[in-house]
This record gives structure tokens, sequence and C-alpha cells, in this order.
């Protein structure tokens, strides 16, 4: 008993420093976890009242210099604007104005230099302003392209077990919303949404496909819509479907690494193989012509 005493005591002290050691740090992470979320907050705020006062630059500048547009190139401009997910909420002929205002702001910098070599070259800067938002739109819709057909084979797995579960397709769309994230499921949240007020969902899974620039999208809804039309299975139209556009996806990855030695050759010949020249011939030159 005497024995035991000491060491427990002794365990006793020497656990109270370890506590507040241990509530200090958790307390510590717990401000840095609560600064951090304060600073997201804060910029996420920051983001959205940037984005009001650009749409309120854009629609000024639209009702003191409207923009003319026709009916062909408003609706080009529409289905791109869609297809890139509609940044910050914008239109045909905000986009446009959008263009003009960048297109006007590149070209001042040469004016305001006063130099007249620049001012002949300020309509150059205006038309690298003017389709730097195109540039813009074209890489938006390239990286939605790029995401949704990433996602799309887990999206279809999930129709697949969720039709073989006995769910009709309504439900199955339901569902697959709630288990991914993405732009994927934001897009057939839109489908869903669409569903929800009396579309049918045929032309709701049409104007899917039209909103989205994905190729494999639009064979996942044109194998739902013939497989409700001709009465096969639609689980296993799903399933083949999924399986078909993951091979596909690592044909492309094979395809895509075998090209990287082709775009490996011109920093190697160019960059990397005169620098190595320089670095192995240069001294033996240098010292021959000392030498000479």
């Amino acid at each position: 008993m005497r024995t035991l005493l000491p060491a427990s005591v002794t365990s006793f002290l020497l656990a109270i420093p370890v506590f507040f050691m241990a509530k200090s740090f958790y307390k510590h992470a717990y401000i840095r976890r609560l600064k951090k979320d304060t600073v997201d907050a804060g910029m996420s705020t920051d983001k959205k009242a940037l984005k009001k006062r650009l749409l309120k630059l854009l629609e000024s500048f639209e009702r003191s210099f409207p923009v003319k547009i026709r009916l062909e190139e408003a609706a080009e401009t529409e289905t791109r604007l869609a297809q890139a997910g509609r940044p910050l909420g914008l239109n045909a002929s905000m986009f446009v104005s959008m263009k003009n205002i960048c297109g006007l702001c590149l070209m001042a910098a040469p004016v305001l230099t006063l130099n007249p070599v620049w001012i002949l070259g300020s309509p150059l800067f205006f038309m690298t302003g003017y389709f730097c938002p195109e540039l813009y739109l074209k890489s938006r819709v390239k990286k939605k392209r790029l995401m949704i057909d990433r996602e799309l084979p887990e999206a279809i797995e999930v129709m697949a077990i969720m039709v073989t579960a006995g769910m009709n397709m309504d439900q199955a769309l339901r569902r697959t919303v709630l288990n991914l994230t993405g732009a994927l499921s934001e897009e057939l949240r839109a489908a869903v949404s669409e569903i929800d007020l009396g579309i049918s969902r045929q032309k709701a899974l049409v104007s899917l496909a039209d909103r989205v620039p994905s190729d494999q999208l639009r064979r996942l809804v044109l194998s739902i819509i013939q497989a409700e039309r001709y009465g096969t299975s639609l689980s296993e139209t799903l399933r083949v479907l999924s399986g078909e556009i993951r091979e596909e996806q690592r044909r492309k990855i094979k395809e895509e690494a075998q090209k990287i030695p082709i775009k490996m050759l011109f920093p190697l010949v160019f960059l990397i193989l005169p620098a190595f020249i320089v670095l192995t011939v240069g001294p033996l030159v240098l010292t021959s012509f000392m030498l000479y």
C-alpha cells in the first residue's frame, strides 16, 4: 500500500499538466478553425459584393450604351453562357457589354502613355481585350465538360442501382442529386426542378443535353429516352452505358499518356538541350580560346 500510494500520486501529478496541455492545444485548434471559417466567410462575402458591383457596372453601361445583337448571335451567346454555367448571371447583351468594357479598358493603357507608337497600336489592344471574355468563356465550358464527364459514370451507376431497387426514373434522378456533388449534380437538380414544374421528363432531359456541353451526357439522355420508348431494361442499359463510358475514359487517358513524350520534345530540344550544351561544351571552348 505504501508503494502504491506514491505511484498514484505521481501519476495524478503528471496527468495535471498533460490535461492542461491538451486543453490548450484543442483551444488553439478551435480558435484557428474559427478564424479560418471567419476568413472564408469574409472572402465569400467580398466575392458576392464584387459580383454585385460588376453586375451594376454592366447594367449601367448597358443602359448608357445599348448594344444591338442579332437574334441568331444572341441565341448562340445564351447557349454558350448556359454551357459555361452562366458566370455572374450574365445574359447575352451583358456579355457583349463586358467585352466592350474590357476592350476599352485595355485600349486606354497605350492611349494614356501619350506615345504615338503605342497610340497607333491601341486598336490591337482593344481587340485583345474584346476577345478576352470569349477565351474565358471557352475555358469555363471546357472545364465544366471535363468535370461532368468525370462525374458521369458514378452518376449512371447510382441511377442503375436506384432503378434496380424498384424506383422510377424521376425518383432515381432525385436520389442521384442527393448522393452526388459537383457540376453534374447541379445540372441534374435543374432538370428535376423542371420536372417538378410540370415539364415532361423527356423535354427536361433534352433541355439538359442542350445545356451541358458533353457528348457522353447526350448519350445518356438518348439511351434513357430510347429505353423508355422501346420498353428495354433501363437498369441494364445504364450499366452497359456506364461501362462503355469508363472504357472510353481509360482509352483517352492512355492516349494522353502516349502523347506526353511528343509534348516533352519541344522543351527538351529548345530549352534543356541548349543549356546542357552550354554547360558541357562552354568551358572547353573558353579554355581553348584562352590557350590559343
